[in-house]
């Protein structure tokens, strides 16, 4: 399996737009994992992996900010993977941890050498 670069971003941002004024936090969590989801399967990088959110958890950090990771599962093993969250009262803005999808490196090595 060939691999790009772009399929491990140091950091990937989505823009989420959803009125989130007033949103719970499972709320949030809730449209994060959907969303999420939604990315990894349109990214033409990350979509051949076939991964699939299992579940988000959020910490909320400030006022209108949160921390925390989205677990997704990949053949069968579940990878957590470090976001912020930043809301307003229109949008989401979502960051990954840098390095967030290296897991991707590691499992594209075990395919070519056959581990």
């Amino acid at each position: 399996m060939k691999m790009k670069t772009a399929a491990l971003p140091a950091a990937l941002t989505l823009i989420f737009l959803l009125a989130s004024c007033g949103m719970s936090k499972a709320g949030i969590e809730s449209r994060v994992a959907a969303e999420f989801q939604q990315s990894l399967d349109g990214d033409d990088d990350l979509s051949g992996y076939g991964m699939e959110v299992k579940s988000v958890s959020l910490v909320k950090t400030g006022s209108n900010a949160y921390d925390g990771y989205v677990t997704v599962a990949l053949d069968g093993e579940s990878h957590n993977i470090g976001i912020t969250v930043t809301t307003d009262a229109d949008d989401i803005l979502l960051e990954t941890d840098p390095f967030a999808f290296s897991f991707l490196a590691e499992k594209a090595l075990e395919n070519l050498f056959d581990w």
